[in-house]
């Protein structure tokens, strides 16, 4: 759906009922040109918010990933020693 500035400025709500019942982008122009779009908050989390999220989740779990050091000791006989004593 394309709407032009002024029609947003004289029926900005009813503009958005339409939104929220369409869920559709709607295009705003001023001049015939498009310069910026109004989308539903829910699509708003989904491409945005949710995906940043994402992003910051997969960037946390690289960096565990990298931190990650390999054992030099074997963790059956640490367990063993640890509840048995080093003794045995």
């Amino acid at each position: 759906m394309k709407v032009n500035a002024l029609q947003v400025r004289q029926s900005f709500g009813k503009i958005l009922k339409k939104l929220i019942a369409s869920d559709e982008p709607i295009i705003i122009e001023k001049g015939r040109l498009p310069v910026a779009v109004l989308i539903s908050l829910k699509t708003f989390q989904e491409r945005f918010i949710d995906y940043r999220e994402q992003q910051k989740k997969e960037a946390v779990l690289e960096r565990f990933k990298k931190a990650a050091v390999e054992s030099k000791t074997d963790s059956l006989k640490a367990l063993r020693e640890l509840r048995y004593g080093s003794d045995r």
